[in-house]
Formats: structure tokens, C-alpha cells, sequence
């Protein structure tokens, strides 16, 4: 299962070796404090997907691991059937992605690490603006 860790100046998504073939990403993912935009939990995994696949392999009710591809960008998708993922909106053109979605052991307790870590990060004036149309999760019953 991936890994999503607070390294530094970094957000650092770490990868089984299964992962890493699947997403031909031999390294972890290192995403500059500048890049992240925003950290939610999604309590339904299928919903954090956006696009179609561009490689990767899913099998449905199972896992989806790979890179999507839609009309802002490309997203890097690690996720496991049955359960919240992270999802980390990246500010366009900071990134080489325009979100994570991430199935983590804790998900709310990386959420909580990556808020933190966001607030703490000296970051230029300016470059955290607030972005328009903020999204909030809502649970469903």
C-alpha cells in the first residue's frame, strides 16, 4: 500500500514495488510545498477519479493504480477498493500532476500532517492564494 509522508519542503508519495511498476515511476514522487493546493479525504474512492486511464492497471471493485488523464491535466492514482483515499489538489503548472488520490492506512491523520505542514511551510507571498471555488467533502449515510 502507498505511502503519503511529510518530508521537509516536500510531500512524498512512496510506492510498493507493485505500485511503482504499475505507475513506471522507479522513485517516490516528491511534490514542493509551493505545488500542493489542497489535502480532503474522499470517502468514496471512485469519486476522487476524473478522466480516463493513460496506463496503469485497474481491475473494478479492486484497485486502480496508475495515471489518469483529463482536461486539466494528468492525476496519479494509487488506490484500494472499500475505504476514503487522500486526495492533494496541486496548483497547475507546479507539478508534473494535478491531484494524488491515495488509499493510506490513516487517511484523515495524513490529511491533518499535510494541513499542518502547509500552514508551517514558508512559502513566497502570494503563491498560496486562496483558490476560487473551494471543495468540501461531504459524507454520505
Amino acid at each position: 500500500m502507498a505511502r503519503l509522508v511529510v518530508e521537509g519542503r516536500d510531500l512524498v508519495l512512496r510506492l510498493s514495488g507493485p505500485e511503482r511498476l504499475l505507475v513506471r515511476r522507479p522513485r517516490a514522487v516528491r511534490i514542493p510545498w509551493v505545488a500542493v493546493r489542497d489535502a480532503v479525504v474522499e470517502p468514496d474512492w471512485w469519486r476522487a477519479l476524473r478522466g480516463l486511464p493513460r496506463f496503469g492497471r485497474w481491475l473494478p471493485d479492486r484497485f486502480c493504480v496508475g495515471e489518469w488523464r483529463h482536461h486539466e491535466g494528468r492525476d496519479l492514482v494509487a488506490v484500494r477498493e472499500h475505504g476514503p483515499v487522500v486526495v492533494v489538489d496541486l496548483w497547475p503548472g507546479r507539478a508534473r500532476y494535478a491531484r494524488l488520490v491515495v488509499s493510506v492506512p490513516d487517511p484523515e491523520g495524513v490529511v491533518r500532517a499535510v494541513r499542518q505542514a502547509m500552514r508551517t511551510a514558508s512559502v513566497p507571498d502570494g503563491a498560496r492564494s486562496a483558490p476560487t471555488g473551494s471543495r468540501e467533502r461531504s459524507h454520505r449515510g
